[in-house]
């Protein structure tokens, strides 16, 4: 683990409203496929900076109601077990006066890793073990999920044949996509589309899938079916967890031993 550099040297427990939390501070980012003659040609490089930079924008993560949070954002320490229907999940958070970790918060730690580590199998770097294994990272503990309960990820669903997202602009809107879910297999490649509303490269989800481990460009499984909501499902071998991994589940039901994950802006 590098304690020194940016942010890691920055990621501090902290307790709000009696709840215990991973400070991280505001982060701007850059998605690019790297041009030809770079030393990593055609590669899609992704990039930090603690500081506005030109060709940056900040991280969804890190922006409320269209501006841009004061100092960062408070990842929950640990999953609240439950029952819970990814449609219960904003009524379930505001209990504790916070928001449900979503999609890119999950996607700014996988990002995080890649960067710390050098690698797309998180599984092995992290824990040294190349699956079966939960694991705590700078202090955010099961951050895949652990052997018997899992987390949801808010503000990821597919309807009507097409992927929706959180709005980057932190105001809690959906947007359609109108891009069709690739269907389940290790990622061969991602999805890179932008808008104004949204840049998938904040995002880790497949744009084509394999049934074959060695050609994902991840390690991790996705199931990106049609209708669905998307968890981290258990740990429980190693396709099925991760920091990558997406697993599919009707949003109106309650899974057994998915919970919560809390978020708070700062």
């Amino acid at each position: 683990m590098n304690e020194r550099n940016f942010p890691f040297n920055q990621m501090e427990k902290r307790q709000v409203d009696g709840n215990n939390y991973i400070f991280l501070p505001n982060i701007w980012v850059r998605n690019e496929k790297l041009p030809a003659g770079a030393e990593r040609e055609n590669c899609f490089a992704y990039m930090i900076s603690d500081k506005a930079k030109t060709g940056y924008h900040i991280h969804p993560s890190f922006v409320t109601n269209g501006r841009i949070n004061d100092s960062g954002v408070l990842i929950g320490e640990d999953i609240i077990k439950g029952n819970f229907a990814y449609n219960e999940l904003k009524t379930k958070a505001a209990e504790y006066n916070a928001e449900p970790f979503n999609i890119y918060d999950m996607h700014l730690l996988a990002r995080l890793m890649l960067i710390e580590f050098g690698e797309s199998n998180i599984q092995k770097a992290l824990s040294g073990i190349d699956g079966k294994m939960g694991a705590t990272y700078h202090g955010i503990k099961n951050v895949w999920g652990a052997e018997d309960f899992g987390q949801w990820y808010f503000g990821l669903t597919t309807e009507s044949d097409t992927i929706h997202i959180l709005s980057n602009k932190g105001d809690g809107v959906m947007i359609d996509t109108k891009i069709a879910p690739s269907g389940s297999g290790y990622p061969t490649q991602l999805l890179t589309a932008k808008t104004l509303n949204y840049d998938l490269g904040d995002v880790f989800l497949a744009k084509n899938q394999s049934d074959v481990v060695a050609e994902g460009i991840l390690s991790d499984y996705q199931c990106l079916e049609n209708e669905s909501a998307f968890n981290s499902g258990f740990v429980s071998n190693n396709a099925l967890c991760g920091a990558f991994y997406l697993c599919d589940d009707k949003p109106n039901v309650r899974i057994r031993n998915i919970g919560l994950r809390l978020r708070k802006a700062v």
